[in-house]
């Protein structure tokens, strides 16, 4: 190992474990995150595939992740802060394969998008990892080619176990190496090394063509492509931490206006940074490469922006996570000064330092302000518990995975439901129910328990992250 060589690793090494101690969060899981749990705290394999195939939606379709995570949670248990733990393995992955720059590899660790996700128990550090590894082998490809070839099926690899969507970048990857390198497919190496990992693509192939056949998949989501694209720049530039938390975005988009200058500044330095590396990028990088990376890019992009039209879905950040390592690539070239000259230069890495600092203050904003938490289905669910301890029936208007997660089933005692979600076919209330409703866009859409509640003399009581507490007056 050389001196190089042990400094990288000393050094990523340090990031992760600054990321350990500052960003991994023991806060509430939210609904996705919470359904996730539910699939890791099973007692067995069978059990973990039986799980995962009823819940269905997108959980089905991330079979490596969920995977990994119920091994991951044999070990270091079920509590929030040891399952958010299992991204630190891909933070690091992602780094050591980010080493070809040291200025990229910081990029990355600081990007408040990724650092957003470090701090969710789902498949998107993991996406990161894989395309940080492939990425490397892709640009290592005109030099070593067994190594590189052996970077991108393991990068590849990663991105189809993490999800289905990762099929989609990893399909990218694949295509960018032939154009890179055509005479890649007379090497007898690659083939090789290709058909010793075949087996595990072709058993994700098949179990990704059968949970679709079973109808399996995220559900749909409306929002045109303004309104996606508009949600992906917002995320990957890391605006989140310096405007409204997501909870309020979905009641009123408008809500963005009292955070006008913070956004627009931050967005002015993050803009500059990457037109200016791109830009120098090009002077530096042959067209081949380019067409390689348009190619590569135009395939999972491409797929996702039909997905808008044939399905209602509206895809966000986090399901093109593979791109914060080539907008890292662009920020750490710009750090470097790369591609420009004497004021110019000057003003590129004064823009690229201004956007990172910008983006760690928006990191720690996410990670520590009171408006970022997630939702908090812990607390809801001990109100809810404490609630039918003192002999009080619950109606549950919120996920049931994620509250069964926190210890809530639906149970019956002498007759009575003591328990019960909210079923909208069934909008009978009794007048003594203690109400529990979060995010009414997805749990209440057409405000039938909403005018149920208010027709009933029920008014809100409490209100936590994400939650309000109805019951009836004088109750």
């Amino acid at each position: 190992m050389t001196i190089r060589t042990r400094m990288d690793l000393a050094l990523c090494t340090m990031l992760t474990v600054l990321a350990c101690l500052l960003w991994v969060s023991s806060d509430s899981f939210w609904i996705d995150e919470g359904n996730a749990a539910a699939k890791a705290v099973q007692d067995s394999i069978p059990a973990w595939y039986g799980a995962l195939v009823k819940g269905g939606g997108s959980d089905a379709q991330m079979p490596g992740f969920m995977l990994y995570g119920w091994f991951w949670e044999k070990v270091f248990g079920s509590e929030e802060y040891g399952l958010r733990a299992s991204n630190l393995l891909w933070y690091f992955l992602a780094l050591w394969y980010m080493r070809f720059s040291r200025l990229e590899m910081l990029a990355l660790a600081l990007s408040p998008f990724v650092l957003y996700y470090l701090d969710e128990f789902r498949p998107y550090m993991m996406q990161i990892a894989g395309g940080a590894m492939a990425i490397s082998g892709l640009r290592l490809l005109t030099q070593n080619l067994a190594t590189a070839w052996r970077r991108v099926l393991g990068g590849c690899l990663i991105l189809c176990a993490s999800s289905l969507i990762g099929v989609l970048w990893a399909t990218g990857a694949l295509v960018s190496a032939v154009i890179l390198r055509p005479d890649i497919l007379r090497e007898k190496s690659v083939w090789r090394d290709s058909a010793a990992v075949s087996v595990v693509f072709a058993g994700l192939g098949w179990y990704y063509l059968r949970s679709l056949l079973m109808g399996q998949g995220a559900a749909a989501m409306s929002g045109g492509i303004l309104m996606s694209l508009g949600a992906c720049a917002y995320e990957l530039m890391g605006l989140t931490g310096l405007g409204p938390s997501r909870a309020e975005l979905r009641v009123n988009p408008t809500s963005m206006r009292a955070y006008a200058i913070p956004l627009v500044s931050a967005a002015a330095f993050v803009s500059v940074t990457w037109i200016m590396g791109l830009v120098g990028l090009w002077k530096a990088t042959p067209l081949r490469n380019w067409l390689a990376l348009l190619v590569g890019l135009a395939i999972p992009l491409g797929a996702l922006v039909v997905m808008l039209f044939l399905k209602d879905f509206r895809f966000l950040a986090r399901h093109i996570a593979p791109m914060s390592v080539l907008l890292a690539v662009l920020t750490g070239h710009v750090l470097g000064g790369c591609g420009w000259e004497g004021n110019w230069r000057r003003m590129a890495q004064v823009s690229a330092a201004a956007s990172v600092v910008i983006g760690v203050m928006g990191a720690l904003s996410t990670r520590f302000c009171a408006r970022h938490h997630k939702d908090d289905y812990r607390q809801a669910a001990q109100i809810a518990r404490t609630a039918i301890g003192n002999g009080n029936p619950v109606v549950w208007a919120a996920d049931a995975v994620t509250g069964k997660y926190y210890g809530l089933r639906s149970e019956q005692r002498s007759n009575q439901m003591t328990f019960r979600v909210w079923d909208p076919s069934k909008p009978i209330l009794v007048g003594n129910e203690m109400v529990i409703l979060s995010k009414p866009d997805l749990y209440d859409p057409r405000g039938s328990l909403r005018f149920e509640l208010k027709s009933g003399g029920f008014v809100i009581v409490d209100e936590i992250q994400a939650f309000t507490v109805w019951r009836a007056l004088g109750k």
